[in-house]
C-alpha cells in the first residue's frame, strides 16, 4: 500500500511541475508588445501632423469646391 501511494503522489507531483507547458499548448504563450513613452509620443505626435495635414487639404478642397459653385452661380445670372 505504501509504494502505491508513494507512486501515486510522484505521479501528482510530476503531473502539477508539467501541466503548464502541457497547457500552454504547440503555439506556446502569447506576449503582448507594449510600446514604451518614446515610440508612443513618437506615433501621436505623428497622428497629430498627419491629422493636421488632412484637414488643412480638405478646407483647401471645400474652398476651391465654394470658388467653383460661386462661378457657377455667376454664369447662370448673367
Amino acid at each position: 500500500m505504501t509504494k502505491i501511494r508513494y507512486i501515486t503522489t510522484l505521479f501528482v507531483i510530476l503531473c502539477a511541475l508539467f501541466s503548464g507547458q502541457a497547457m500552454a499548448g504547440t503555439p506556446g504563450h502569447k506576449f503582448f508588445y507594449v510600446q514604451n513613452a518614446d515610440s508612443l509620443l513618437r506615433h501621436n505626435a505623428d497622428s497629430d501632423e498627419l491629422r493636421v495635414t488632412a484637414f488643412n487639404a480638405a478646407e483647401d478642397c471645400r474652398e476651391g469646391h465654394r470658388k467653383y459653385l460661386r462661378g457657377l452661380q455667376r454664369e447662370m445670372i448673367h
